[in-house]
C-alpha cells in the first residue's frame, strides 16, 4: 500500500525520501529607503537519476528592491529533494519533466518559510512567496 503523503505526480512507486536545505546567502544591502519594492526570482532544477534514487537541487534566488529600485537584499538557497523506488531509473525525459513540478511543489512551503524568516530576521519588509499552481509553473532547467 503506497502513502499518499509520498507518493508524487502520479509515478507509480516513487516516493519522497528526504528534503532539506543544503545552502544558502542572505546579504542585506545599503539601501537608502526600506520599502516595498520589486521582488525578482529564479528558480533551477538540477535533477540526477541513480539505480533506485532521483535526487534534485533547487535553485532559488530572490532580489528585493525597494521603491526607489535600490536593492535591500538578495537571498540564495539550494534545497535537496531526494526521491526513491524501483521504477525510478525507468522514468522517461517526460515524465522527468512532469515530476519536476511535482518536487517544486514540494519544495514551496520550506522555501516560503525560508524567505519570510529571513526578511524578518534582516528587519526589512514583510515578504511571502505567492502560493504556486501546477498549471502556472515554468521551470528552468540547469546546464547540465
Amino acid at each position: 500500500m503506497t502513502n499518499p503523503a509520498t507518493e508524487t505526480s502520479g509515478i507509480r512507486g516513487v516516493h519522497l525520501s528526504s528534503l532539506y536545505l543544503w545552502s544558502c546567502s542572505v546579504e542585506r544591502m545599503d539601501a537608502a529607503r526600506i520599502d516595498r519594492g520589486a521582488v525578482t526570482g529564479s528558480l533551477s532544477l538540477t535533477p540526477e537519476v541513480s539505480d533506485e534514487s532521483l535526487t534534485y537541487q533547487i535553485a532559488a534566488t530572490y532580489k528585493f528592491m525597494n521603491s526607489d529600485e535600490g536593492e535591500m537584499a538578495t537571498i540564495v538557497a539550494t534545497y535537496v529533494a531526494e526521491y526513491y523506488g524501483k521504477s525510478v531509473p525507468k522514468l522517461t525525459n517526460e515524465q522527468l519533466e512532469r515530476f519536476s513540478k511535482s518536487v517544486i511543489l514540494h519544495v514551496t512551503p520550506f522555501l516560503r518559510e525560508f524567505i519570510a524568516t529571513m526578511m524578518n530576521r534582516l528587519g526589512l519588509p514583510d515578504f511571502y512567496l505567492p502560493l504556486m499552481r501546477r498549471s502556472e509553473l515554468e521551470i528552468e532547467r540547469a546546464p547540465s
